[in-house]
């Protein structure tokens, strides 16, 4: 987490470069999440 007060301090870049290891770092909560909330349900045919 970037303190508000640090925002000023980056450029844009790094607060890319931030934010893409923040999502990599948490991938697997998301990967739990989808799956508590999906499942293993297959996309019913219309």
């Amino acid at each position: 987490m970037i303190p508000v007060s640090e925002l000023k301090s980056h450029n844009w870049d790094r607060l890319i470069d931030i934010s893409t290891q923040f999502v990599i770092e948490n991938l697997h909560h998301y990967d739990q999440l989808i799956e508590l909330v999906w499942g293993d349900s297959e996309e019913e045919a219309l």
